[in-house]
């Protein structure tokens, strides 16, 4: 993992909700070649309602790990 992944990574997690970060590291795993895991994150994002993340996200916390 480089510095512009981390950064990335970290932007994602700092603000989950956020569909850009999302949005510009499924482009930069593409320019990667990565484009099944940038495919993946696509499918993540939420339609701008924040109601599939939300979902997700709750169901997340709620796991035991």
């Amino acid at each position: 993992m480089n510095s512009d992944e981390t950064g990335l990574l970290h932007a994602i997690y700092d603000e989950p909700f956020d569909v850009v970060p999302r949005r510009v590291y499924a482009d930069w795993l593409e320019d990667q070649g990565a484009t099944g895991l940038a495919a993946l994150q696509r499918m993540w994002m939420p339609d701008g309602s924040h109601k599939d993340l939300d979902q997700w996200w709750q169901q997340r916390k709620d796991l035991q790990y």
